[in-house]
């Protein structure tokens, strides 16, 4: 994702799937990979090099 390619704004920590989709310039991802575990689901959105990482819908973790 390029955080300048628009006027949206990047991703925030706490920020839930459907605002970094339609609130920031990454958008939707390439693909999504899904894990149901006992504490909920755990999702891990793959932007070519960059990853966004969920729990229960929450952005957790960001790596660029």
């Amino acid at each position: 994702p390029n955080p300048n390619s628009s006027d949206k704004p990047g991703v925030k920590i706490g920020m839930t799937s459907k605002q970094v989709t339609e609130q920031t310039s990454w958008g939707k991802p390439d693909s999504i990979n899904r894990i149901t575990m006992v504490r909920g689901i755990q999702e891990h959105w793959v932007y070519g090099g960059s990853h966004l990482y969920f729990e229960n819908g929450i952005l957790t973790a960001i790596q660029d």
